[in-house]
Formats: structure tokens, C-alpha cells, sequence
């Protein structure tokens, strides 16, 4: 069961290219991700944070190794992004589809790339 001490509770709201819903505790945050149905994230990583994402609902995957390796979530599954790993979320199915995401570091990094192996966008 997760317990959570509101009175250390930090609430960020952010402007993501999915939907997120935010909140950061100390050196841990976690988020909703709802990504519509044949949309992306860009390639990315999260700098030094690792992240466990749970699937909620929907049918997604997970995309690195220079986009040779897809990981599929269903509803119940876990995944892990080690840190620096990059990494593009997807969902090409017909359904929306939720994740719970918790990364380590008190506030979210988000480096957007140009592509694979390539460096960040401008």
C-alpha cells in the first residue's frame, strides 16, 4: 500500500506532448501519461532518472536500441527505462492508453532528440 504524507506532497503541472498528470514527492515523481490512439512521444531520455512505467489501460509499446527493440504493454504490465536510455513512447492501436509513471529525481527531465543516437532539438 503507498502511503503518502500530503504535507511533502509538491503538485507541477507541465506542458508535455501527451497528457500528464504530475506529482512530486522529495527524489521520486510520478505522472499519468494518456497518449491517443496513433500518436508518439518524440525520441528522448530522461537524462540520470530512471522510470518504471505500470500500463493502466490501453495497448502500448516502448521503442530503444536504436529503434530495433518494441516492448509491448498491456494493461498490468510494468516496463523499465534505465537512465539515459533512449527510448520513444507508442501508441499505434485504436484505443487511448494510460500509463502510471514513476522516475526518480524530484523534478522530470525531458531530453528531446533528433533521432536516434542523435543530439537534442532545438
Amino acid at each position: 500500500m503507498f502511503v503518502l504524507n500530503w504535507t511533502t506532497a509538491v503538485f507541477v503541472a507541465l506542458d508535455f506532448p501527451f497528457g500528464f498528470s504530475i506529482l512530486s514527492i522529495t527524489n521520486l515523481y510520478f505522472s499519468v501519461m494518456t497518449a491517443l490512439p496513433h500518436t508518439s512521444s518524440a525520441i528522448h531520455h530522461h537524462g540520470e532518472q530512471d522510470t518504471i512505467v505500470y500500463a493502466a489501460s490501453g495497448h502500448g509499446a516502448i521503442i530503444s536500441d536504436n529503434g530495433k527493440t518494441r516492448q509491448e504493454l498491456a494493461p498490468g504490465d510494468f516496463a523499465l527505462i534505465p537512465a539515459w536510455t533512449e527510448h520513444q513512447e507508442v501508441n499505434d492501436g485504436e484505443e487511448e492508453v494510460t500509463w502510471i509513471i514513476t522516475r526518480s529525481g524530484g523534478e522530470p527531465v525531458v531530453v528531446n532528440l533528433k533521432g536516434w543516437g542523435k543530439g537534442t532539438k532545438e
